[in-house]
């Protein structure tokens, strides 16, 4: 059974809160024949002559990238972010006596549960009620193409998913397919483009392509959410439309309560770094790269995509990214000292009993624990809590609404997971999420 969640894990590493969102999609389809999307389903944007002559332009580049990828991949496979003996000194410090604002915990209205079911529901698809093919729709289907009754190579595929009205297959097939029913055999008479570059054999012919829709699914709106879409978005046959409200509010509650004590222990600890005066060296900078790095390798797995490619499709690699992060990873540093200098003044340490107050305090499992954070991310996150509540403990908070406060609602680093479920995020999460969505989508289509 599928739960709605939105991990908010406070692993304090950088000052600049890198948001890491994993979105997993659901893109289960699958093809007998791999040229087939090549051949038979390219739609005008392939199909056209000036597609295919930016594809003859970019295939040097892309050799190119592809080389660059492959020594990337090597150099962050080959990253250890382990801690060095020595990440800087403290020359002066100043954690007590602090004054703290920190937000009032949101209250969750009904209406923050609707908008966030309506989020979930515009671009989660659920199986269609009728089961008929409307304009928008997503099917699976089986197709076989054939050339005078012969079918001919390319033109056959198994499983698979075709968003109607995307344009994605040669005039006519998508809008052939509006009205068929699941379960239906049909047959296409069409004509394929008198400029087909993709395969010039086929360029103006006529063909008859066979297609059986397997499975309708399409968006829904609020007001068409019933028990069969809610069993089908939590895969739980037993769920009910009151069930996955009652979820979404459970998540959203515990969302609001994360940020509001992470607002609280940021606040805390930039106020003891203002107070305080710290040096770090290259090798605590190399560490706090190190694990950004891995962090957002980790992340971006999640899309389908690593972060070599990500970085390769996106105009960029390792040396760059790094190079762009190099004054965040210093700012970071300096607040590792800080935080490790405030935990042995206060004899605090990282083992069994602090990590699980940390995940008391915040509320997570050991399943959230061990399914998003590496082991120096655990660390770094429990560091973070000790020498936050140290702060707090010596200090005063004062609660104030939102509004008023600071309200970086995230710790320094944050991981953030989602299922399917997942509707929002920060903005440099859905940046890094829909970029290397795009680059996934590029890597497949470039191979």
């Amino acid at each position: 059974m599928k739960k709605f969640s939105r991990f908010t894990a406070a692993a304090a590493v950088t000052a600049a809160a890198f948001a890491l969102c994993a979105c997993s999609s659901n893109t289960a389809a699958t093809s007998a024949d791999s040229s087939a999307a090549e051949t038979a389903a390219e739609g005008e944007s392939v199909a056209g002559s000036d597609a295919a002559s930016e594809s003859e332009s970019s295939a040097v580049d892309y050799e190119a990238v592809q080389s660059q990828i492959e020594k990337d991949m090597v150099r962050i496979s080959l990253i250890d972010p382990v801690k060095p003996d020595d990440i800087g000194s403290v020359i002066s410090l100043n954690y007590k006596g602090m004054a703290v604002e920190a937000p009032v915990t949101q209250e969750i209205t009904d209406a923050d549960v609707e908008d966030y079911l309506s989020q979930v529901l515009s671009y989660v698809q659920v199986t269609a009620s009728d089961g008929v093919v409307q304009d928008g729709d997503t099917v699976n289907i089986d197709y076989e193409g054939k050339l005078d009754g012969v079918a001919f190579d390319g033109g056959t595929a198994q499983g698979f998913d075709l968003e109607i009205g995307s344009g994605s297959f040669i005039d006519g097939f998508e809008d052939g397919l509006i009205g068929a029913k699941e379960g239906e055999t049909l047959d296409l008479n069409l004509t394929f483009p008198e400029e087909y570059p993709n395969n010039e054999e086929l360029a103006g012919q006529e063909t008859v392509f066979t297609v059986t829709i397997n499975s309708i699914k399409r968006n829904i709106t609020v007001d068409e959410f019933d028990d069969a879409a809610a069993q089908e978005l939590l895969d739980d046959e037993t769920a009910t439309t009151e069930s996955c409200r009652a979820q979404i509010r459970e998540m959203l509650e515990l969302d609001a309560m994360r940020n509001a004590r992470g607002t609280m222990y940021n606040n805390a600890l930039s106020a003891a770094m203002d107070a305080s005066e710290v040096e770090t060296n290259e090798d605590a900078i190399n560490w706090e790269l190190d694990l950004v790095t891995k962090s957002y390798d980790s992340s971006i797995r999640q899309q389908g995509v690593d972060l070599a490619t990500y970085l390769g499709y996106t105009g960029s690699d390792y040396d760059t990214f790094r190079s762009e992060l190099y004054d965040q990873a210093e700012e970071a540093a300096k607040e590792a000292v800080l935080r490790y200098a405030i935990c042995d003044a206060e004899g605090l340490t990282f083992d069994a009993a602090s990590t699980q107050a940390y995940m008391d305090e915040f509320g997570y499992t050991d399943e959230d624990i061990e399914s998003l954070l590496g082991d120096a991310e655990v660390e770094q996150a429990v560091i973070w809590y000790l020498a936050g509540k140290a702060v707090i403990d010596n200090g005063s908070v004062t609660y104030v609404e939102e509004t008023e406060a600071e309200t970086e609602a995230e710790a320094p680093r944050e991981t953030a997971e989602s299922e399917s479920t997942e509707a929002s995020g920060d903005g440099a999460a859905e940046t890094v999420a829909e970029e290397a969505s795009v680059a996934a989508e590029t890597t497949a289509e470039a191979e």
